[in-house]
């Protein structure tokens, strides 16, 4: 279902709300129930980004729920922008030990070969 704004949304002072931080209220919502991860992941990605507690809490979703597909994303995202407010270690964990052969790979052939030794040192991989 595709959603059209007629009109945008106001904050409670009446003044249109930022499109981060709109999506951000949509994303936290959206996580207080379980499985929802990926929904979220989509959301930020639609919309270009999220705000730090909103990347919060799609991160515990993904690790409350065991979400394998989820940390996937979360890591790659991890691996592209150095400033989220997560750690990336467990998500890459959770893919490797939970995650089917074509995730692990794929996981694996992306990560830098410092990280690949980190984890072998680990016992990881």
């Amino acid at each position: 279902m595709e959603f059209i704004l007629i009109n945008k949304p106001l904050n409670p002072q009446g003044k249109p709300m930022n499109p981060i931080k709109q999506i951000s209220e949509q994303i936290l919502t959206l996580c207080e129930s379980p499985n929802t991860a990926l929904q979220a992941i989509h959301l930020i990605i639609q919309h270009g980004g999220a705000g730090e507690l909103a990347w919060q809490v799609v991160y515990n979703r993904v690790m409350a729920d065991r979400d394998v597909d989820g940390a996937y994303y979360l890591a790659n995202f991890a691996m592209q922008v150095q400033d989220l407010p997560f750690d990336g270690l467990p998500l890459v964990e959770l893919v490797l030990k939970e995650g089917d052969e074509h995730m692990k790979l794929a996981l694996l052939d992306k990560l830098p070969d410092d990280a690949k030794a980190n984890l072998q040192t680990m016992g990881i991989i």
